[in-house]
């Protein structure tokens, strides 16, 4: 027996030994609870190919606090753009964010709104085809646009600072109006004019302080900001390194997702989609891709645990549904819910 083939035995009953001696490479029945929180929540949405699933998670998150303490608000979509409003990240190769920021953001700054007063569908009506967004051409989609028209008006402000000391202050005052009236035109043909109403186009430009703060300004509606939904619970939350050969910390994130669920709520994950099989490893390598636990239940026939997920996809999309926990304890490393004060 060579070296490198002890080595192999030795690893493998040392694994077994820490196997039998407490730990589990599975959620036991005894721990498997059965509960389904699946019809809290508005219609399951999509995501559009935009980097923004921890947003759809915070704002489901939100859905089922309001439907849990309010019976008459079970259904209802809340707006994920509101929700995302201080972790903004709207703009070019930098798409992507912490849904557990998002929420801490709404519980300190007023809630959140229902989606229909800061729809998603402002952003991706925005004119961006599936090639352009992942093949190179994000300059084409429309809230790239928009964002570039800020770009525009910081541009001409820094020149026109530049050129003050040889240059008369009333003339430069006009044609930086100019040039704003010019960038006005511009952002009412790019999005639809229901975003614009009851808002003084002028005070974008002027206030924001960034491309992601312009959009932001842009895309949620006045009657967003007065009709938010206050969130009275504070953010739980699991983090651990993602290492998919530690048997410890998989077994701590499945029971801070069984902790999650017992309290009365769903729970947040975020998942390494790849490590879920094989296939599932040529199709999404890497990525994290952040979705919903809504549900747990003993599968007898299987003699599996499974977990009810809910996915940003859209209807009938992979990793939603049911899924046994076998197959996806490898890819879960993070996780959080709401907890009522």
């Amino acid at each position: 027996m060579n070296i490198n083939t002890k080595f192999f035995l030795l690893t493998y009953l040392l694994s077994w030994t820490t196997f039998i001696s407490g730990s589990w490479a599975t959620i036991p029945k005894e721990k498997c609870i059965n509960v389904d929180y699946s019809d809290r929540f508005g219609p399951v949405r999509d995501q559009d190919g935009h980097g923004y699933c921890w947003a759809f998670q915070a704002s489901a998150l939100a859905e089922e606090y309001l439907c849990r303490n309010n019976p008459t608000d079970c259904g209802k979509s809340m707006s994920p753009l509101d929700i995302s409003r201080c972790d903004w990240s709207l703009v070019k190769n930098a798409e992507g964010g912490f849904g557990w920021e998002g929420l801490k953001c709404a519980i300190q700054n007023g809630g959140v709104c229902p989606e229909d007063m800061a729809p998603y569908s402002s952003l991706t009506s925005m004119g961006c085809s599936f090639w352009d967004f992942f093949f190179g051409g994000k300059e084409k989609c429309n809230h790239n646009k928009v964002a570039d028209l800020y770009d525009k008006w910081e541009s001409a402000k820094n020149k026109y600072t530049c050129d003050s000391s040889a240059g008369n202050f009333s003339s430069m005052s006009k044609s930086l109006k100019e040039i704003q009236t010019g960038l006005i035109s511009s952002l009412r043909e790019t999005i639809p004019e229901q975003l614009l109403s009851s808002k003084n186009a002028r005070s974008i430009f002027s206030l924001s302080d960034s491309r992601s703060d312009f959009l932001r300004r842009v895309l949620i509606s006045s009657s967003c900001e007065k009709n938010r939904f206050a969130i009275n619970a504070r953010v739980i939350e699991e983090h651990l390194p993602y290492d998919d050969r530690n048997e410890e910390q998989k077994n701590e994130i499945m029971n801070f997702i069984v902790g999650g669920l017992s309290s009365g709520s769903s729970v947040a994950v975020s998942m390494n989609l790849g490590k879920t099989g094989f296939l599932n490893s040529l199709l999404y390598g890497d990525g994290s891709h952040g979705i919903v636990v809504t549900g747990m239940r003993y599968n007898a026939k299987k003699g599996k645990c499974e977990l009810r997920l809910r996915n940003s996809w859209g209807e009938g999309a992979d990793f939603h549904g049911w899924h046994t926990e076998s197959s996806l304890r490898n890819a879960i490393y993070k996780g959080y819910y709401l907890e009522d004060k």
